[in-house]
Order: C-alpha cells, then structure tokens, then sequence
C-alpha cells in the first residue's frame, strides 16, 4: 500500500488480514469481514478448511465455520431446525478441529449428546441442497468491487504511515521472492546444476558481484517506487534486443524460450529499473568501477593499455582531437566501431547500444566523430 497499490481483503485469511489492516488502508470486502472488524469473530480458524492435494485441484475436504454458522442461521429461517438445536450443533461444529468439520461428523456427535433426531434427519436431509458457502459469496463480491474499482481508473493508493525496512522484513521478503514456483517438472534442469557450471568455468564470484549489484538495483527501485510508461520499456526492449542481436523476430522467440523467460515484460521492468538506478547513482559508480578494477586486478592491465594508446595519439599528431574530428567522413565512425570493432553490422538505433554499453560519446553521435579517431588508433595500437 505504501508504494501505491489497493489491497483487498475477503472471504477467508483476505478478510481477517482487512480487519487487522484496515486503519492502514486495507480495503476488506464481504459479511465475513464485516464479522471480524466489528468482533463478532476473532479466530482464523473460523475460515479454515483441510485441502486435498493440487492433483485434485485442492479441493476442501472439511467446511469453513463460517459457511457452517450461515448454513445454520439458514436453516432455522426455513424452520428446518429450532433456534436451540442450531445453536447446539454450532458449538459442537466449534469444538471440533477445523480438518474434521463436516456435516456428518457434526451431527453424528449431535445424535450421542441426544438432540432431537426428527430434527437433525430433517437438517441432514436440507443441507445437501441449503449448505451456505460464504466465502465464496464473499470472493465474488470482492472481485466485483475490484472490477468496479479499475472501471473508474483509481489514482495510486495514498497511505498516512511511513513504512519502515526493517532487517526482520527484508528477511522475509528475500525468503518469499526465493520460493519456488510450483510449476517445475521432472524435466527440468536444477537450477543449482547451472550454477555449478558457472563455478567450474571459475566466473562465480564475478557474476555474484554483477547478479548482486542487480538485485541492490531493484531494492533501491522498489524502494523509490519507480514505474514505467510503455514508451520507456519499448525503448528498454529495443536496446535489449540489439545488444543481444535478436531484432530478427524468429531469434529473438528462440531467446525466449532457450533462456527460460517465462515474462518477459517483468525483465524489461527490472532492465529499466537498473538502468534508471544506475543514472542516479553515476556519480558514485565511477569511483566504484575504479575500486572494483583494482580489486580485480584489472586496473593495472586497462591503465597500460590507456598510455599506449596516448602515446600513439601523440606520435600520430592528434593530441587535440577537436580537429581531428572533421577528419572522419560521415558514418565512417559508426562502420568502423560496429563492423570491424565488434565484428557485426550497425543496428538501427547505434546510440542507444552504445549507451548501453557505457560508451560516454559514441561515434557519430554529437562529437563522437572524435571518438571515432581516438577508436581506430587504438585499434592500431594494439595490432601494432
């Protein structure tokens, strides 16, 4: 709620969860949220019910209590059973665990307490056909009010609290985000086998740094309760797909599905969130990538590399390559970076790949002509 969302409560633990949250802003839908906010119920086992397994499509294998009290209430309007004997079956429905509430259980336990028998035939008989289900009622009517909710396009939910990160809460949400899916099957390929492939090829430690840096990246989005308009996820899309080199349509669907990218527009939603993160954060990644080159290792190997490249710079007379840059005919910058730097040919949008790439003033793009110059004698210097 505090990053904007409607919450919804009804029906089963929805309905108790909007009575405890409701001065927070929690919307709860529904007779048996009505019940637990003014007190009339207290406990969750109220809406519990046993569930067999997902083969079977979970399918309640025992009858809320609160179906139980509206059955009940239902039948002594119909006068099936009197007031005394409905309130009688009620309790001993309560005294029961929530796994074994059902109706035969019920009023066979009714029959030893000796309640009277034309009354609990007559119940037993009408219940197959007037057994209340509450909570569904109350689902439905949630799920209208849902509906009626976006019809009126709502603005974003406005709360009065500051939701505080504590260490308990980070906790369990890492805990939540890492569960699993439920849908793998046997086929498919344990995760931690794909691990242990990146450690054999020793890059684990690397790309723990880099996977670990993206998931700061969210937090920090998250946090800031960041969104997207369409236009900026097209463009994130865009500039995905080039750096990947899939624009070709029939490539770019066996990425998806070679990949494991069951959603590919929360990718594009995390991709824009790092990369709006990494825009506020430029200043102090600089110095980050400095210090994380010398903890590399790598920062000695780049720095040699740079003063070669300056003295090349030097002996060719372009120390200033403001001028050099008129030297470089139009286009050129981009053929030389893409086709014979990177070994593929230019992509429709050059500058956005480039930006992906962290290149500060792409060839060809407002002064990258110099960029250009300073790109191919580097390429000289290294090939000697």
């Amino acid at each position: 709620m505090s990053q904007g969302i409607h919450v919804f409560g009804s029906a089963s633990m929805g309905a108790l969860r909007a009575a405890e949250l409701a001065a927070f802003g929690m919307e709860g839908v529904g007779a048996i949220y009505e019940a637990f906010q003014r007190g009339a119920l207290q406990d969750d086992d109220e809406v519990a019910v046993a569930q067999g397994p997902a083969e079977q499509g979970h399918r309640a294998l025992s009858e809320a209590m609160v179906n139980i009290r509206a059955t009940l209430r239902l039948a002594e309007e119909e006068a099936v059973i009197s007031p005394a004997v409905g309130t009688g079956l009620e309790r001993i429905a309560k005294r029961l665990f929530f796994p074994e509430r059902v109706y035969p259980r019920i009023l066979a336990a009714a029959t030893r307490e000796g309640w009277p028998e034309g009354e609990l035939t007559a119940f037993r008989e009408w219940v197959s056909q007037g057994r209340v289900n509450l909570k569904r009622a109350d689902a439905l009517a949630m799920l209208r009010v849902m509906r009626e909710r976006r019809e009126v396009a709502p603005r974003p939910k406005e709360v009065q609290f500051s939701f505080e990160h504590t260490d308990t809460w980070e906790a369990l949400r890492r805990e939540a985000a890492g569960l699993p899916s439920g849908h793998a099957s046997e086929e498919d390929i344990p995760r931690e086998a794909l691990l242990d492939e990146l450690r054999l090829e020793g890059r684990y430690a690397t790309v723990a740094r880099l996977a670990l840096a993206r998931a700061l990246a969210l937090d920090e989005a998250r946090r800031q309760g960041l969104r997207h308009d369409e236009a900026s996820l097209v463009r994130t899309g865009h500039a995905l797909r080039e750096a990947l080199g899939l624009v070709d349509p029939e490539r770019f669907g066996k990425w998806l599905e070679e990949s494991g990218v069951e959603n590919f527009q929360r990718l594009l939603r995390d991709e824009a969130d790092v990369h709006w993160v990494q825009g506020m954060f430029a200043p102090e990644l600089e110095q980050g990538l400095l210090d994380h080159l010398r903890v590399t290792g790598e920062y000695m190997v780049l720095m040699a590399r740079v003063r070669d490249k300056q003295r090349v710079l030097r002996e060719q007379g372009l120390d200033a390559l403001t001028s050099a840059a008129e030297r470089i005919p139009p286009g050129e910058s981009w053929r030389w970076y893409f086709g014979t730097r990177l070994g593929r040919s230019i992509p429709g949008e050059p500058g956005g790949l480039c930006t992906c790439r962290g290149v500060r003033g792409c060839p060809g793009a407002g002064g990258g002509g110099v960029e250009g110059v300073a790109l191919r004698l580097c390429a000289r210097s290294q090939v000697g």
